[in-house]
C-alpha cells in the first residue's frame, strides 16, 4: 500500500499513514476531483487528518488533496471515513467577481490565457486581498488553445473553467511545489495516442486485448442539439439572434439561448458588430458543448503490462476504445481516472468522452437559458 502523508498548510509534513483499509482517489480533466480515506480510528495520525490539511499519495505531487469531512462509525471495528477535494478544488471557493468599477471580467484571447487570467484574478491577485490563496502561484503559459472572447460574473470559478475547457479541449489541475512551497496551477494538452496517429506508440484498450474489463457504454442523444439559436440584446423583432450550427433535415436538433451580452464595454463604449456576434456566437458554442451527443465509456483496467496507466498513457490522452462484440469503435479522451488502494492491491478505474449530464448541470444549464444575466 501507498503511504499517505499528511502536511499542513506550511507544507510542513506532520504525519504518515502506512496501514488503511482503502484510499482512493478521482482525478478529473476539467473540473476538480475527489478523495476517500477509511481506516481504524486507533490508528496514527488521526487526529492530524483535520479541515485543510493536505493528504498526499505516496511521493506524488498531482496526486493530494485538502480534507473537508470525517466521519466515524462504530461496527466490529471503529472506522474513520475522510473525504475531501483534490488541490484544484480550491475553485469552487471562489466566484467570478468583477473589479471595482467594471461590471464584468472580460477576455479575449488565447484559451489557456484566459484560463489562467481568471484562476489569477480569483483566487492570486484579487482586488480584495481577503479573497487571495496564500501560497498558491501558476505555471508559466504557452499561449494553448483556441481564440475565446466575452465576459464572466457571479458563476463559481470551477463552472467557468469548465466551460472553457469544454470549448478548447484543454484540462487544467493542480499540483504541490515543495521547493517553494505552493500549489501550482497548470493548463495542459492531452497527448493523441489513438490508433490513426503516428506520432507516439497507439494505445488500444479492448476486452479481445484483456486490457480492459467491467465496462459500460452510453450513446444518448436525449438532451442532444447542434444547432442554437442566440440571442442576443433587443426586444421582439428587434432582438439580435445569431444561428450557431448548420445541420438539416432529421440530423438537426434546435435549441434556443438567451446570451444577452452587453453591447458596451466596462467603460461605456460601444462594443464593435464583429466583436458582439463572436461573443454571442461563442455563448450558442458553449451550450451546444454542454448538449453535445453524450458518448460516455467506462471500465477498469486490467492487471495486466500491456498498456499500464501513468507509463504508456495519463489523464487527458486521447486512446482508442474497442468493443468488438458491441460494435464500438471510439478515440476518446481520458476524462477521469480512480485509483483505489486497498489491502489487496491497487485498481484503476478509467472514464472516457463526455461527462454525464446530472442533475446539477441540468440546473445550471436550465439557469443560463432562462437569464443571459446570470451567468454571462
Amino acid at each position: 500500500m501507498n503511504a499517505i502523508r499528511i502536511l499542513n498548510l506550511d507544507f510542513e509534513r506532520i504525519g504518515e499513514i502506512d496501514i488503511y483499509s482503502s484510499f482512493s482517489i478521482v482525478r478529473r480533466w476539467n473540473r476538480p476531483g475527489s478523495f476517500t480515506l477509511k481506516l481504524n480510528v486507533d490508528s496514527p495520525y488521526v487526529d492530524q487528518l483535520i479541515k485543510d490539511n493536505i493528504v498526499v499519495v505516496g511521493g506524488s505531487l498531482r496526486k493530494a488533496g485538502l480534507i473537508l469531512y470525517k466521519q466515524f462509525e462504530e461496527g466490529d471495528e471503529e472506522i474513520l471515513t475522510v473525504k475531501g477535494v483534490t488541490l484544484d478544488g480550491i475553485v469552487k471557493r471562489r466566484l467570478v467577481i468583477p473589479e471595482s468599477g467594471h461590471t464584468n471580467l472580460e477576455f479575449n484571447g488565447n484559451a489557456e490565457s484566459v484560463m489562467k487570467h481568471f484562476i489569477d484574478k480569483t483566487l492570486v491577485n484579487t482586488s480584495d486581498p481577503r479573497r487571495s490563496f496564500p501560497n498558491v502561484s501558476i505555471a508559466d503559459g504557452h499561449n494553448r488553445g483556441i481564440n475565446i472572447i466575452g465576459e464572466r460574473r457571479w458563476d463559481n470559478l470551477s463552472n467557468v473553467l469548465e466551460d472553457f475547457s469544454n470549448l478548447s479541449k484543454l484540462g487544467y489541475e493542480a499540483s504541490l511545489d515543495y521547493e517553494n512551497q505552493n500549489i501550482v496551477f497548470e493548463v495542459y494538452e492531452g497527448t493523441d495516442r489513438s490508433a490513426g496517429q503516428v506520432d507516439v506508440p497507439p494505445v488500444i484498450l479492448s476486452p479481445d486485448f484483456e486490457s480492459i474489463m467491467e465496462q459500460s457504454y452510453i450513446e444518448s442523444f436525449l438532451d442532444y442539439a447542434n444547432v442554437a439559436y442566440v440571442g442576443g440584446e433587443g426586444e421582439k423583432q428587434d432582438r439580435r439572434v445569431v444561428i450557431v450550427g448548420e445541420d438539416e433535415g432529421f440530423d438537426r436538433f434546435e435549441t434556443f439561448v438567451d446570451a444577452r451580452v452587453s453591447e458596451e464595454d466596462d467603460e461605456g463604449n460601444p462594443k464593435s458588430n464583429e466583436v458582439i456576434i463572436e461573443e454571442i456566437t461563442q455563448a450558442g458554442r458553449e451550450i451546444l458543448e454542454e448538449l453535445a451527443t453524450q458518448l460516455s465509456y467506462e471500465g477498469r483496467l486490467a492487471d495486466q503490462q500491456t498498456f499500464v496507466y501513468e507509463r504508456d498513457f495519463y489523464l487527458g490522452d486521447i486512446v482508442t476504445l474497442r468493443n468488438k462484440s458491441w460494435g464500438v469503435t471510439l478515440n476518446t479522451r481520458i476524462t477521469e481516472v480512480t485509483e483505489i488502494y486497498e489491502r489487496e492491491g491497487q485498481k484503476v478505474n478509467l472514464q472516457f468522452g463526455t461527462n454525464k449530464l446530472n442533475i446539477t448541470s441540468k440546473i445550471r444549464r436550465s439557469l443560463r437559458q432562462v437569464s443571459g444575466e446570470v451567468f454571462r
